[in-house]
């Protein structure tokens, strides 16, 4: 399995090294970067690419809707709750924010972490399209701008067409606001 770049953020060493002798002893399939606060968060959103974010419910610099913040921040990346408060009103309310799952810190919870995250991980991958959906959204994409291309340049073609060239026009429109749509979901 290809390493695995988690993004950690929590304020607590203590935590952060627990986290560490878990994941880092049992599989090093995980790299994790840890940052302590929303602040740096945020700026690290744009600057790296994570495979998943382990969160404290709220970071220092943050509210209570954090969770929200953070999955608008990172569309698609699945978010994992870490908390050392066992409030079942926050774990309620972290995965109506769009949380994959609460954990409250303790060594048995954080034993069973990498099975966890594993399984979220294969979740995501499951829903990525695969390779070959892409080169046949791409092949696609080239035969209608391509009849686009055409219709454009040959006058006689869409006077010849008539309505119908309007018609074929709007259909090609929209299948590229489509495919739009899908690629920047891949690159998100």
């Amino acid at each position: 399995m290809k390493k695995k770049h988690l993004l950690y953020i929590d304020h607590n060493d203590f935590h952060y090294q627990l986290l560490c002798g878990v994941l880092g002893s049992s599989s090093p399939s995980f790299h994790i970067t840890r940052i302590a606060d929303a602040t740096q968060a945020r700026k690290m959103f744009g600057s790296r690419r994570f495979d998943l974010v382990l969160t404290e419910f709220e970071p220092p610099g943050t509210g209570g809707e954090w969770i929200r913040e953070l999955k608008r921040c990172v569309k698609g990346l699945p978010v994992v709750v870490l908390s050392s408060l066992t409030d079942q009103g926050k774990a309620v309310q972290s995965i109506k924010m769009g949380a994959e799952d609460f954990i409250v810190k303790n060594r048995k919870n954080l034993r069973n972490l990498r099975p966890l995250l594993v399984r979220i991980l294969a979740k995501k991958r499951k829903k990525e399209p695969s390779a070959q959906f892409k080169v046949g959204t791409v092949n696609r994409l080239m035969k209608n701008l391509k009849n686009m291309v055409e219709l454009i340049n040959d006058p006689a073609k869409s006077f010849e067409m008539g309505k119908n060239y309007l018609k074929q026009i709007v259909l090609l429109e929209s299948e590229l606001e489509r495919i739009k749509t899908m690629m920047k979901n891949w690159v998100s």
